[in-house]
């Protein structure tokens, strides 16, 4: 008689037997809760699982199955039950353990719950679109739906593919630039409300944009208003205890050298422009092209210049340079003695270096500055400190980085320390504290140099802005159209 090999032991205390336990217990869980008539999801790895648990939602994640039941020695058996339904063998080899599962709904080597949700990322969807869409949905979520308003993009061409009776779209902000987004966003769930691309464009996008078109405004509104469920932090019927927004432009004085540095900047570069008017490949489309890219430096380089000369000089300056520096200082005080905790936002990374310097240099305390060169690990300690810490007062923030997806209700203040000259940008990241937890009014400043052309841009934007609260800026892209003379107009002092 053969001599029997005899297992090893398993050792309770080993990361694989507990590993193992946690999933084998949330497998438990998940089919538990089926019994007891509760939704179980199905997720992605990469997937928040904090969102479904909150809304006691339980979870499964089908990749941890798949690769329990190929460590099992069914994975080739269900692999070919999925490639028998017609799924080709080039889908990932879990994937189709888990299609071939969806389809017997049993196998002894790990069964799970069925799901009555699928939650899932962007980037997944596009990884597994072919799985995907061939599946037929009855309902179809797409969060954060602004992640679809470029219709030429992969991710929107991936979303749309997507075969559901029901299409809802989520999103705070359905225009951040042009109101083609918009039409990308909604034809998504309604596909031929609003005609094509080119339609749309005629009949809505160009007379609101360009014309400020009411007639237009007002047939866009009725023929979208059906389609659209609008809510606001500010509509106290759906929010009863949300405090008070209050925003406050503030304008701030040109130090004398920086108004000089102003004034040289923006007459070289006027020359150049208008100089290169005089080209005749100034009317070919790489003319036209080349222009508004020298318009654009312009825009850039007076920007700097109104945050602090020495951003634009490339120079260190320990105290600040510029009007906008001093009033940074003077309101940063005023909230350290009403007990208020501030965000700084910028769109410029040294600049945010150089306010640290200031802040660190005048008050004693360096804060934190969240950017794109920021880990995730070292974010979220960036946040926890600043939403746990009370004697952390500040927290500077680069726009792009720190403008979405952060909850930072610690704070009572935000500075826009430079402007985007986007509504819809500005507003997210304002909403980084003007959210649901606020306990206190948020004061919000906006930070404006003073008879520069900040202050006229802002001026055009705010009437922009408009057309039945929508928003319709487009950025500054519309600067690198205007003519010489305008843009002496725009951007002279006083």
């Amino acid at each position: 008689m053969a001599e029997q090999v005899k297992k090893k032991p398993v050792d309770p205390n080993s990361a694989k037997y507990k590993l193992g336990k946690i999933a084998a217990d949330a497998y438990v869980d998940a089919i538990e809760a089926k019994k007891r008539g509760e939704k179980v999801a199905w997720v992605s790895s990469n997937f928040p699982v904090e969102i479904p648990e909150t809304m006691g939602i339980a979870t499964v994640y089908p990749e941890n199955q798949a690769a329990g039941i190929a460590a099992r020695g069914a994975g080739t058996r269900m692999c070919e039950v999925a490639e028998s339904e017609g799924y080709s063998n080039d889908i990932c080899a879990y994937a189709r353990v888990s299609l071939a599962y969806a389809k017997l709904k049993s196998c002894p080597e790990q069964d799970v719950a069925m799901p009555d949700v699928l939650l899932t990322s962007y980037g997944t969807l596009r990884r597994d679109y072919d799985l995907l869409s061939a599946l037929k949905w009855r309902l179809l979520i797409i969060d954060e739906a602004q992640a679809v308003k470029n219709p030429g993009t992969a991710q929107t061409a991936a979303v749309r593919g997507i075969k559901a009776q029901q299409v809802i779209a989520m999103t705070g902000t359905p225009v951040e630039n042009r109101l083609m987004e918009f039409w990308s966003i909604l034809s998504t769930v309604q596909p031929k409300l609003l005609g094509s691309m080119k339609e749309f464009a005629d009949v809505f996008a160009r007379p609101i944009e360009a014309d400020h078109d009411e007639r237009a405004a007002e047939a866009f509104r009725r023929l979208t208003a059906p389609f659209m469920l609008r809510r606001v932090k500010t509509d106290k019927s759906i929010i009863a205890d949300l405090p008070e927004k209050n925003t406050i432009d503030h304008f701030a004085q040109m130090h004398l050298e920086q108004a000089v540095l102003y004034q040289e900047t923006l007459d070289r570069m006027l020359k150049q422009i208008m100089e290169a008017e005089k080209s005749p490949e100034n009317n070919t489309p790489a003319g036209r092209m080349a222009r508004r890219g020298r318009v654009l430096k312009l825009i850039t380089s007076l920007k700097q210049i109104c945050n602090s000369p020495s951003q634009f000089l490339k120079t260190s300056s320990l105290t600040p340079d510029s009007g906008k520096g001093d009033a940074l200082l003077e309101i940063l005080s005023q909230c350290a003695d009403t007990d208020r905790k501030v965000l700084i936002f910028t769109q410029y990374r040294e600049m945010g270096e150089r306010l640290q310097d200031w802040i660190a240099q005048a008050l004693g305390e360096r804060p934190d500055f969240l950017h794109g060169g920021v880990s995730a690990e070292e974010r979220m300690r960036m946040v926890d400190r600043f939403q746990e810490d009370r004697t952390v007062r500040s927290f500077i923030l680069s726009l792009k980085a720190g403008g979405t997806g952060l909850n930072l209700t610690a704070a009572s203040a935000v500075i826009h320390y430079d402007l985007w000259w986007n509504p819809a940008v500005e507003a997210q990241a304002t909403d980084r504290a003007f959210r649901i937890g606020q306990r206190r009014d948020v004061l919000v400043y906006r930070f404006i140099t003073a008879g520069s052309f900040e202050e006229r841009i802002n001026d055009m934007l705010m009437q922009k802005r408009d057309l039945a609260d929508m928003t319709v800026a487009a950025g500054e892209n519309w600067i690198g159209d205007l003519s010489a003379s305008e843009l002496a107009a725009v951007f002279k002092l006083g």
